[in-house]
């Protein structure tokens, strides 16, 4: 009897996973997270019983407890000191907006792979009977297998969608897909993850291959000091984007990583950036093992990265002074925050 447990302070994760490792020793871990995310400022909101966020840091004091994506970084951390795992197989965080660069890299030396997704996630979240029939039935496959799984799986091998009193139940609750279906009679588990499927993202990354990843996108940074901010502002624009949490009254701020660099390949017109943008999409390539998205999405590649419009970049609140608060390990390994700062200051 735990009692009233705060989920979003590291340190209930810590007790958790130690407990867990403790009580059920194994040779491989997966640690998933699943809740509401946010992006690279991070998730897993808990108002009850709730406690004010860090004051120092303008999104923290803004938006109150959270756990933050350096909060997360440290429990990840602690875990692996208290209880010598040297690294889990798989992190896989089973929320949205959680498939940015910034993220890959604070979960990057505690485990192996990572499953994430750049957008939203419909309500169902992942489809946990299906994956976890698959490793049951091969309990040695390792985090590359099970997260390809979790991919594959997403949306149409969901227990809720492929079961037929299950959909039923799904689409006679008050669902906004009952409401969608509602003059067709009997809606097929196709029909419904179709729908479903329309706008999703989620990908599976090697995070043994993000340091490579990493120093391409910090060639890129650097090469597009040299470039046209016009042509950035303009592939920044085009770019295939997420949901915005930072409201409907600025443009959507994540971004995908690929499709930017795509852009940038065209629009720049620079030698020198094309050969780097050349070099993000090879590294991804290398990074992304496996990934799905929806029709309406058709620019993602598996990882997002942080590119605000100056609105965005002036506030306290969504701007550098917290930026590279939250996302600390990114900020301390990439030249991406400071390429952003030559964009919007000079």
């Amino acid at each position: 009897q735990l009692g009233e447990m705060n989920m979003s302070d590291g340190e209930t994760l810590v007790d958790f996973v130690t407990w867990a490792v403790e009580t059920f020793p194994a040779d491989k871990y997966a640690l998933i997270l699943s809740d509401h995310g946010m992006g690279w400022p991070g998730g897993w909101s808990d108002p009850d019983p709730g406690s004010s966020g860090d004051r120092s840091i303008p999104l923290s004091s803004a938006l109150g407890d959270q756990l933050y994506l350096m909060e997360l970084d440290e429990a990840l951390g602690t875990i692996r000191a208290q209880t010598g795992l040297k690294q889990f197989d798989l992190i896989g965080l089973d929320a949205c907006l959680m498939g940015h660069l910034e993220v890959l890299t604070a979960l990057a030396p505690h485990a192996r792979y990572a499953v994430t997704s750049q957008e939203t996630e419909p309500a169902l979240g992942w489809a946990y009977t299906s994956f976890l029939q698959a490793l049951q039935q091969n309990p040695d496959m390792d985090g590359a297998e099970l997260s390809r799984v979790i991919v594959e799986s997403y949306i149409d091998g969901d227990q809720r969608i492929v079961d037929d009193e299950a959909r039923a139940e799904l689409l006679g609750r008050g669902s906004p897909m009952g409401g969608l279906f509602g003059g067709f009679g009997v809606v097929s588990a196709q029909q419904l993850a179709r729908q479903m499927e329309e706008s999703v993202t989620l990908a599976a990354v090697d995070l043994a291959a993000l340091p490579e990843l990493s120093d391409r996108v910090n060639d890129l940074s650097y090469a597009l000091q040299g470039a046209s901010q016009q042509s950035v502002a303009r592939a920044r624009t085009y770019a295939q984007s997420f949901t915005s949490v930072f409201g409907r009254n600025v443009p959507p701020s994540y971004i995908d990583l690929g499709n930017f660099a795509q852009l940038l390949q065209r629009e720049s017109g620079d030698r020198t950036v094309a050969q780097a943008a050349d070099g993000v999409l090879s590294a991804l390539n290398q990074a992304v093992i496996a990934e799905k998205h929806g029709p309406k999405k058709p620019g993602a590649t598996g990882v997002s990265i942080y590119f605000p419009n100056s609105q965005l970049y002036g506030s306290p609140v969504t701007g550098p002074e917290s930026y590279t608060a939250v996302a600390r390990r990114f900020a301390d390994e990439s030249l991406w925050d400071d390429f952003l700062a030559y964009h919007y200051t000079g």
